[in-house]
Formats: C-alpha cells, structure tokens, sequence
C-alpha cells in the first residue's frame, strides 16, 4: 500500500494526468516482480523476523517508503546513475534500519553486580 501511494506520488509530481495515473500504477503493481517481492521476498521468514504485529507493520511500510525513494532518486532525479531495482534496495534497506531500531530497542542494561556478603 505504502508503495502503491508513493508511486502515484510520483507519477503526479512527474507530470501524469490524474486519469492515467491508475493506467501507470495498475502496470506497476500487477508485475510478476512486484508480486513475486510481496508475496514471497518481503514476508520470507528470513528476512522478517520481526516478532509482533506493530513491528512487522512497521517494517513493511518502511521497505514501501524505501522503494518509493530509491525509485525516485534513480528515475526521477537522476540521482542514482544505471539500472538499480528499488525493491531489492528497499528490501535491504528496510532491514537494515528496522533490525538495528528493534535490536537497540531490545537491548536492557546490565544489572549492577551486586556486593560480596561476608560469611
């Protein structure tokens, strides 16, 4: 979802006409890359492991918000130079920063060791 509404995002700012945006948007989506990235490399358990629901929800739109920029820094700014997926980009990407705000979030402090008793 979170991608889908990106993209249309940047169809607009690129100049689309509104009416030919679901036209743009429906090649996007219903592409074998884009379903084979959500419905198998997105929710591998390898690669989301995250334990609760908020966490996973978390790091989907965050994969989604990750493609829609690497989308737009490659196609539309011409920032990122040659053929780049932003899927797989946003995939890394997403994991990388969910997996070190979750792991940073998890982490306790050590409990003060406590003192000797003398017998």
């Amino acid at each position: 979802l979170t991608y889908a509404v990106g993209l249309s995002l940047l169809f607009l700012m690129d100049g689309t006409p509104v009416s030919d945006v679901f036209v743009r948007l429906k090649h996007q989506i219903i592409d074998g890359t884009t379903l084979y990235f959500a419905t198998v490399m997105l929710i591998e358990p390898l690669t989301s492991t995250f334990p609760t629901k908020n966490k996973r929800i978390i790091y989907g739109v965050s994969v989604g918000v990750f493609a829609v920029l690497i989308t737009y820094l490659g196609r539309f700014a011409g920032a990122i130079p040659g053929p780049l997926d932003p899927l797989v980009y946003g995939l890394c990407l997403g994991n990388l920063v969910c997996s070190l705000a979750f792991l940073a979030a998890k982490k306790k402090p050590m409990p003060a060791p406590s003192s000797p008793v003398s017998v």
